[in-house]
């Protein structure tokens, strides 16, 4: 990374944020087009090609209907479409997510996992995301990191990794994994069960 400049580097990679409804109140259009910044010269300004380009980004997420609405005036699935349409816009080739499904109900979550599944798959984006939901790192991830509070880390592929044991430590909870078919397709599925017992009190319980 420190081969690259800032804006070099901006160039490479989008960063999508946690959607947070205390934005300041640009139109959907406005902020879609900060992601620009890092192609403009110190005084550019978006011109007809990038309005252009936003345009296709938000009909690619299908909210090209939210254009001209404020930002904090849009539910926060309507929201974080809009950072990822942002990020998008740079063209980058490494995407960023920070916990893009929280705080969403069911359907928006699959909205979000889907587009970035599509971006890996069809655009050959890398893309990167923070979760506390390992259910959505089983369902679309091919690598994980997993991080625990100790500072111990492990990676590698998704079902290597994620482990009812490593689980339990990393989260101090008891899961149950499970195979379920649908349509033709196995998914593979986490159940919390309880919380784990502490490995010092259960000593001490016996």
């Amino acid at each position: 990374m420190s081969d690259y400049g800032p804006r070099e580097l901006w160039q490479q990679l989008g960063y999508v944020p946690q959607a947070r409804t205390n934005v300041f109140a640009y139109t959907v259009m406005d902020m879609v087009l900060l992601g620009r910044s890092a192609n403009l010269s110190t005084f550019g300004r978006p011109g007809r090609v990038d309005r252009v380009s936003a345009r296709r980004v938000l009909e690619r997420l299908e909210i090209g209907h939210l254009e001209n609405r404020l930002c904090n005036a849009i539910s926060g699935g309507e929201l974080q479409l809009v950072f990822i349409a942002r990020a998008l816009l740079a063209e980058p080739k490494v995407l960023f997510l920070d916990e893009p499904e929280s705080h969403l109900d069911f359907k928006k979550q699959l909205i979000i996992l889907g587009i970035i599944e599509r971006l890996a798959r069809e655009d050959g984006m890398i893309c990167m995301l923070n979760t506390h939901f390992p259910n959505h790192a089983l369902r679309i991830a091919h690598k994980v990191l997993l991080m625990a509070p100790s500072g111990g880390h492990q990676v590698g592929l998704v079902h290597d990794i994620l482990t009812e044991q490593a689980v339990r430590e990393c989260f101090e909870v008891d899961t149950v994994f499970s195979d379920i078919a649908v349509n033709n397709q196995i998914h593979r599925a986490l159940f919390p069960v309880s919380v784990a017992t502490p490995k010092s009190a259960a000593g001490a319980a016996r």
